[in-house]
């Protein structure tokens, strides 16, 4: 008879999530396999290999936990909290004005409330799109005539509110730090080891197969290969993508203008904060240049760094960048146009 092997999938090509969702999904059906020895196909091997795989599964899980938490999101937190109460002190204030007698000074009050109008509600925003429209504010509000702010009693307000920003950003890149310290030491080391055993015990399961009969280990190696097909849809799916993507004429070579320098400094913060959402290294993620869409239906085509060939898109919902799949792939008859911004 035939032996039904364990098919090999290289987990490197997977992303962390993805690495970690496998074998989450290959720990539950390893009670199927003979790990007493009164059941055919038993090896003392075979069970030393089981816990193994266990415990390494075990520390890769507490290290994507250890990895939610770290000192100086505390302090972003209140930087934040601190940003948002001097934004609405601000627009109180200014809203306020133009009931104020002196025509001038009402009229600049107008002006600036205007502004803070056109933003939004920034404190309800997720923090990443906050902190991109907050800088276009402080931008525009940084435009109005200098003298027409004092007159009207704004410098010190507008001053505080850019000054909180600052100090956000500050604590938001130590939280970035620290979180990418963590991701790039306990998480790629967990792993890394987790990987290992997982490999060794799907080698060890094969070699038994061939040596006892696959039938002890049929309850195993079944499940375990249709989780495998399945990764290997999401990969395949993802060359596909890549295959099917425009490639950027030679003459379209973007650049860097005013154009786009705003929305390209939103994206590195949003790509920064979904490296460290899926737990991936940071600097892994990069972005090839080809924005496709408007506004709502916006998306940016990247890559990991490690696997240059593999292109997917990301689009932007609540502030920030998500995973997203096209039935008609962006430059496509039919699907999105595509455009060259950096």
């Amino acid at each position: 008879m035939t032996t039904k092997a364990i098919q090999h999938l290289d987990l490197t090509r997977l992303r962390v999530e993805e690495d970690f969702g496998f074998q989450k999904l290959t720990i539950a059906e390893v009670d199927k396999l003979p790990l007493a020895d009164s059941k055919p196909g038993y090896t003392l091997g075979l069970k030393t290999a089981v816990e193994a795989f266990r415990q390494a599964y075990g520390k890769f899980d507490d290290a994507l936990k250890a990895s939610a938490t770290v000192p100086a999101a505390k302090v972003a937190a209140e930087m934040d909290a601190q940003r948002d109460e001097s934004w609405r002190a601000m627009r109180e204030y200014v809203k306020a004005t133009m009931a104020y007698p002196v025509f001038d000074i009402a009229q600049t009050a107008a002006e600036v409330y205007d502004l803070f109008k056109k933003y939004g509600d920034l404190a309800t925003l997720p923090q990443t799109e906050e902190t991109g429209r907050l800088h276009n504010l402080l931008q525009d509000l940084s435009a109005i005539d200098s003298g027409r702010m004092t007159a009207a009693n704004f410098t010190t307000p507008f001053e505080h509110l850019r000054q909180c920003e600052k100090d956000y950003l500050v604590a938001a890149g130590e939280r970035a730090a620290q979180e990418g310290a963590v991701e790039v030491g306990i998480i790629k080391q967990s792993r890394i080891a987790a990987d290992a055993a997982c490999r060794t015990l799907t080698d060890m399961v094969n070699a038994l197969a061939i040596v006892n009969g696959a039938e002890p280990y049929k309850p195993f190696v079944e499940p375990v290969n249709a989780h495998i097909d399945r990764m290997k849809a999401v990969l395949a799916a993802r060359r596909t993508k890549a295959k099917n993507s425009p490639n950027p004429s030679p003459k379209g070579k973007g650049r860097e203008d005013k154009q786009y320098a705003e929305e390209l400094a939103r994206l590195k913060a949003m790509i920064a904060e979904y490296e460290l959402s899926s737990h991936l290294t940071p600097g892994i993620v990069q972005f090839t240049g080809l924005a496709a869409g408007k506004d709502a239906t916006r998306a940016y085509q990247v890559y990991l760094s490690d696997q240059p060939a593999d292109l997917f898109w990301l689009t932007v919902k609540d502030g920030k960048l998500k995973d997203t799949e096209f039935k008609i792939q962006p430059g496509q008859p039919g699907g999105l146009e595509t455009e060259k911004i950096k």
